[in-house]
């Protein structure tokens, strides 16, 4: 049985928002491939005045998965998460010692 705390429901009703607005969201971000003072680390032209960075084009079409419900371990079987299993996935990868074991020492958890 699932548990259903404050922070998932919190969670989960964040992520359905977001999921509903995710066309809206997406316009705005894009704007960021197009940006001269957003640095990234390769541009290439694709047209007379046109810059199109392959970084940001890459990691908006990670972010647009995210919003469908794809993460790493769903994209193996080819179809997307509700929300409450992309929440638990997300909770799982947040709680995995390995990890966490990765994790910069110099963040200061304990202040």
């Amino acid at each position: 049985m699932l548990k259903l705390g404050v922070f998932r429901k919190g969670c989960e009703s964040s992520l359905n928002v977001l999921r509903a607005h995710r066309e809206s969201l997406m316009s705005v971000l894009e704007t960021f491939v197009y940006d001269p003072l957003c640095e990234w680390s390769s541009k290439s032209h694709t047209g007379v005045g046109d810059t199109e960075n392959e970084m940001a084009v890459k990691t908006l079409k990670t972010i647009e998965g995210k919003l469908k419900g794809y993460t790493q371990s769903s994209q193996k079987f080819g179809f997307p998460l509700s929300t409450q299993g992309q929440v638990s996935e997300l909770i799982s990868q947040a709680t995995s010692l390995e990890n966490l074991c990765r994790m910069y020492i110099g963040w200061a958890a304990f202040m």
